[in-house]
């Protein structure tokens, strides 16, 4: 169906029917309808990974700029109180954006190990595997979560627009992990790890 701005021009429709014990992935984005045929217990899990990386964050921004519209019409929580803004986000969308950052830094740090045939998981056990494919994925991988570190740190909105609301990553990482030092050292990390990856631009 054409919704009038062509976006679902020529889209295809899948109907099946899921088994018990069968796993069903949907991709990102995908839009999808479930009817249960039995009873049924479902669980169900919201991945972040590289390729989507940029749509989580779209999705904190959007978040961030709801809570800040909500917190003025309040006119209750005072401007600096970043850990109740994190509080109130983790509440809305289970995530912040402290934990975001995190999770972005310390993927990439996972995969640039990796890359150089570092392991830095010994449980997980994974050989570096050379094939082209795999470096392929490596590297599209970095450079996709290099350019999210570079967009959180530069607390830009350019991927989606959210008005003048900011997303004050170093109060914000202060504010949790309550030492400003902390937050200093953590920024300095990423700003290191965003040197390393420098020749992962195109």
């Amino acid at each position: 169906d054409d919704d009038g701005r062509g976006e679902h021009y020529n889209s295809k429709q899948f109907e099946v029917i899921q088994n018990t014990g069968e796993t069903m992935f949907v991709p990102a984005t995908w839009k999808h309808e479930v009817i249960n045929l039995l009873e049924t217990i479902s669980i169900n899990h919201n991945w972040i990974t590289a390729a989507n990386v940029d749509l989580s964050w779209q999705c904190l921004l959007t978040e961030i700029s709801s809570i800040e519209t909500e917190l003025q019409s309040w006119g209750h929580i005072p401007d600096l109180d970043f850990a109740a803004r994190e509080n109130m986000l983790r509440g809305c969308i289970g995530l912040d954006v402290t934990s975001f950052f995190f999770m972005v830094l310390v993927e990439l740090i996972r995969l640039l190990s990796s890359l150089y045939g570092v392991d830095c998981d010994e449980s997980v056990g994974e050989e570096l595997d050379s094939s082209e494919d795999r470096l392929l994925d490596l590297t599209s991988a970095i450079f996709r979560l290099r350019n999210m570190l570079c967009i959180i740190m530069e607390n830009s909105m350019e991927i989606i627009d959210v008005g003048d609301c900011d997303v004050h990553l170093e109060k914000r990482l202060s504010s949790v992990l309550e030492s400003q030092e902390l937050a200093n050292e953590a920024l300095s990390c990423a700003t290191n790890v965003v040197k390393m990856t420098d020749r992962f631009e195109p």
